[in-house]
């Protein structure tokens, strides 16, 4: 995944996941996402596009799910090895800061 048609692809999967949430139907996405990380579960962005598909621009009439995006970031941050660790973390500051998430209401 880390070469450039990874980049394409990941870019392409978050266009359809965030299509698929407005529809209320994140499946494919997801499975795409679950594909492509146990192939490479180090690859830091790829779990920052999966998470950033729950957790779209405010304002956009789009659903979020905050809890599942920390949930995914959580799960990635974990992984032994991880690249763009960092990346991570500020996405997951993004996702807890947010005040739709659930526990900040």
């Amino acid at each position: 995944m880390a070469g450039g048609s990874g980049g394409r692809l990941a870019s392409l999967a978050v266009t359809s996941q965030r299509v698929s949430a407005l529809l209320g139907f994140t499946g494919p996405a997801d499975q795409l996402y679950r594909d492509w990380l146990a192939d490479d579960p180090e690859w830091g962005f790829g779990w920052i596009g999966w998470a950033s598909g729950y957790m779209p621009p405010s304002g956009k009439g789009i659903l979020t799910d905050y809890q599942r995006a920390e949930q995914l970031l959580r799960q990635g941050y974990a992984v032994q090895g991880v690249r763009d660790r960092d990346a991570i973390a500020d996405w997951l500051r993004l996702a807890r800061d947010k005040p739709e998430h659930p526990e900040r209401s």
